[in-house]
């Protein structure tokens, strides 16, 4: 995955994915359910973001990193009742998350907990990645985001080393000793908030030279009475199968990736798309029948996840957004943007500045 540096919140860089991420369709319908305790109703959610179920649940599995920065957006910058990350994750059940909170609930330590995050995280998302450091006398697990936007990568951080630091209390509590943070805490009505002491159950220390958990190098290599060799291996295995399907991409990606292309040529049309692959058109639709999508589908996809990312950005004209989707004009492409999104490019862009306004 290329990363390039990007501006941190309180200096220097952090590193950025240069192409979109993506998330397992499955973490973000845990991460709707989760959010509806705190009010926010999947309905209003999407709602309020511009969002369609096809959104957060589409054909490869696989949800785009613009879809997931918007629903990010709406719960961290809602006005009347924003939700901190920590708060979600301080509920969330690692089993919950599939192969991965399994195998890593199988660990048997913590130093095996870190290297199946780090080899299998992509199984679920490919916008963090662990990285360790040591130091004397001490053990740092940091973790490297794909987002640029300094109050996503500050929550986002806060979250995966919330996840990271549970499960490692699940295993042996001794082993974390300290938390730190490069930002500032969240507050509270004036007080930090409660969330950062039931989650880490340790210390934690704000405006750090680096956000990161400290652990005793020892503890991490002790053997854990939770863990089992054998599931262990076994699901090791599983997320090693796993992990080379998803490295081999399927037809409906390869299409998406071949459409995405295109558009980066400012053009775009199923024989071109049929003769990069190397199919027939009728073989293609028939394919993609059977995997119940089909060419048009996959070719809105992109393109509504490609018109999310531009209407972002302000001063780009609709005129530029609708020549790099390769449609014929600002009109079409508001037609087009209408049908997918039940309102209009510059509705849209208004109610998608992140302010989250009028009690969505």
């Amino acid at each position: 995955m290329r990363k390039e540096a990007v501006s941190d919140p309180r200096g220097g860089a952090c590193p950025s994915v240069s192409t979109p991420g993506r998330v397992r369709a499955e973490i973000i319908e845990l991460y709707l359910r989760i959010c509806e305790d705190f009010g926010h109703s999947r309905e209003q959610t999407l709602a309020a973001t511009g969002l369609r179920q096809r959104h957060v649940n589409p054909v490869d599995g696989w949800v785009s990193q613009s879809t997931v920065e918007a629903l990010f957006h709406y719960r961290v910058g809602h006005p009347s009742h924003p939700v901190h990350g920590l708060r979600i994750m301080g509920l969330l059940d690692p089993a919950n998350t599939g192969l991965l909170g399994y195998l890593c609930l199988s660990c048997l330590s913590v130093s095996d907990l870190f290297h199946s995050l780090k080899t299998f995280g992509p199984l679920v998302s490919n916008l963090f990645q662990p990285r360790s450091e040591h130091r004397p006398g001490k053990l740092l697990w940091q973790v490297d985001l794909g987002y640029q936007d300094p109050l996503l990568h500050q929550d986002s951080t806060e979250m995966v080393l919330g996840g990271m630091a549970i499960l490692i209390q699940k295993m042996n509590p001794d082993a974390l000793q300290q938390v730190s943070f490069r930002h500032d805490p969240l507050l509270i009505n004036g007080e930090i908030s409660s969330a950062y002491r039931e989650v880490f159950h340790c210390p934690v220390y704000f405006g750090q030279s680096c956000s990161a958990l400290e652990l005793d190098p020892q503890s991490v290599q002790r053997k854990t009475f939770s863990g089992s060799s054998v599931v262990f291996r076994a699901l090791t295995q599983q997320a090693s199968r796993m992990l080379q399907r998803i490295s081999a991409p399927d037809l409906v990606t390869r299409v998406k990736q071949e459409v995405d292309s295109l558009l980066g040529e400012r053009t775009v049309s199923r024989e071109a798309v049929c003769e990069r692959l190397g199919i027939s058109y009728r073989n293609l639709h028939r394919k993609l029948k059977i995997r119940d999508t089909s060419y048009q589908q996959l070719l809105d996809e992109v393109r509504a996840e490609r018109a999310v990312l531009a209407l972002k950005d302000s001063h780009t004209s609709l005129e530029v957004i609708a020549d790099g989707l390769a449609f014929s004009g600002a009109k079409s492409f508001s037609r087009w943007f209408v049908v997918q999104f039940g309102l209009s490019p510059c509705q849209f862009r208004e109610r998608n500045q992140y302010g989250v306004e009028s009690g969505r």
